[in-house]
């Protein structure tokens, strides 16, 4: 025998002989491990919440999780002790990491990887009503006196607001700063501009975004010291403009639209002329709910959801990761979670959950 055959006949013999079921792990762990995408801003990174039952082998102490940017190539190792999962953060979005886990004893040995599961840390997903490429009709309106300039709008579901857009005439100049308003006039946030650039959309982002609920209707509004703006008449008269799933109000859906007042300083826009779109635009982001998993003695998997109130999530399970299957519907009650039992999660060897 070669001493590279040697070699590996010692370590499959190793294996053989360690103090603890080295299958029984890869088994449970390939067939129930658990990934959630946990996201709360643009800026934030992604994170993973990795969950699997315990272990019945006495000699298991806790459970390494490992995880790389390629399969197979583990450039990061967690000791998360006896715990049954593990939060692992900072991971860079739109990237696909790979996962493998082991256990170990008290003495120290650790078994082989369990099998490989990989995960596609999401976007973000921000939208605006307008892209980048539109352009105003009537890009610089000429002079006229400070003036607040808004349009009234609604989204499909809840998210936050993040910030304010407005088209920017050359000539518009000076101070501008963007706000967020309820339809009565509440302000709910407000930001300066800073590094603008000569001309075309300019975007402030809030210091913390706000949460806004679905279909209700919210005014997002800009100052201009010095008019110069931007707009084109009657664009709210017989239709808004919607892009799924913010849309911008026609004339007579919540009054009209195309708001402005006048005034030296930021002031509710509560009155239109002409259905005047001034090219007033927010930045969104959807709220991703925050997700955990429990396992009961009993192998029913209960689900926490956290999430905006009264927001309605459907469920879903799959085996393969191609289909998958509606098993409930819940919304976010008062306290701002909810908790969904699958007591049917016994009937199958492996389980993965989403939330939509």
């Amino acid at each position: 025998m070669s001493i590279l055959h040697e070699l590996r006949a010692q370590r499959a013999n190793d294996v053989l002989h360690w103090p603890f079921k080295i299958t029984g792990l890869t088994k449970f762990l390939g067939g129930f491990l658990i990934l959630t995408a946990l996201i709360t801003s643009v800026q934030a990174a992604g994170s993973v919440t990795l969950a699997w039952n315990r272990s019945s082998d006495t000699n298991v102490a806790g459970y390494n999780v490992y995880y790389g940017g390629a399969s197979g190539a583990y450039t990061n190792e967690i000791s998360v002790g006896n715990a049954t999962n593990a939060t692992i953060t900072g991971l860079v979005q739109g990237t696909v990491y790979y996962f493998a886990a082991t256990t170990y004893a008290a003495s120290g040995m650790e078994s082989p990887f369990s099998s490989e599961i990989s995960y596609t840390i999401p976007l973000p997903a921000v939208a605006t009503l307008w892209p980048s490429t539109a352009v105003p009709g009537v890009v610089d309106a000429g002079p006229d006196r400070a003036v607040e300039l808004g349009v009234k709008f609604r989204s499909d579901v809840a998210g936050s607001i993040t910030g304010i857009r407005f088209y920017k005439a050359s000539a518009n100049t000076g101070t501008h700063v963007g706000n967020l308003w309820t339809s009565t006039g509440t302000l709910l946030a407000t930001a300066t501009f800073t590094g603008e650039t000569a001309s075309g959309w300019q975007q402030v982002n809030f210091a913390t975004p706000v949460s806004i609920t679905a279909n209700t209707v919210y005014v997002a509004s800009y100052h201009a010291n010095n008019g110069h703006y931007s707009y084109d008449n009657n664009y709210f008269s017989v239709n808004g403009v919607d892009n799924p799933p913010l849309h911008a109000l026609a004339n007579g859906v919540s009054g009209g639209n195309g708001v402005y007042a006048y005034g030296s300083s930021s002031i509710f826009p509560n009155q239109t002329w002409n259905a005047c779109n001034y090219w007033v635009d927010v930045v969104w982001q959807i709220v991703l709910p925050g997700v955990q998993l429990n396992i009961t003695p009993t192998r029913q998997f209960i689900l926490t959801v956290n999430g905006p109130v009264g927001q309605t999530y459907n469920v879903q399970a799959t085996q393969d990761f191609k289909t998958w299957t509606t098993i409930g519907t819940v919304t976010v009650g008062a306290s701002g979670s909810l908790n969904f039992t699958d007591t049917n999660a016994a009937s199958f060897s492996r389980r993965f959950y989403r939330t939509r």
